[in-house]
């Protein structure tokens, strides 16, 4: 009898290798084909000199370095005028960012 492997995604029920969650990270495109060139590197270093604080850690009474530019709403890429919007930008450290992430990505996988 054959043991049959179960994905490991929280509540996914699909055999291994899962079509949804079975992809690895090293299979997703590089960050400069997804936008983030030197472009966009200029623009991330101009933000954070601007904003250098997390706003989530600011929202909890917290002092903390910001490290990343994060889309509030996500785009499609740099062709998406959400991408350039500076009003969709927000300054977060690498531990908030991670959490938003992993929030936003539990949603689209329920």
């Amino acid at each position: 009898m054959a043991i049959i492997e179960l994905c490991r995604h929280p509540r996914c029920r699909n055999a291994k290798p899962c079509e949804v969650h079975g992809k690895r990270r090293d299979d997703r495109p590089n960050s400069t084909s997804r936008g983030y060139d030197s472009r966009w590197r200029n623009y991330r270093k101009r933000f954070l000199r601007e904003h250098p604080l997390c706003v989530m850690c600011q929202k909890e009474g917290k002092v903390t370095p910001a490290t990343e530019v994060d889309h509030i709403k996500r785009g499609t890429g740099p062709d998406d005028p959400l991408f350039w919007e500076p009003s969709n930008h927000q300054a977060l450290d690498g531990r908030c960012h991670r959490a938003k992430t992993a929030t936003e990505q539990a949603r689209v996988y329920r």
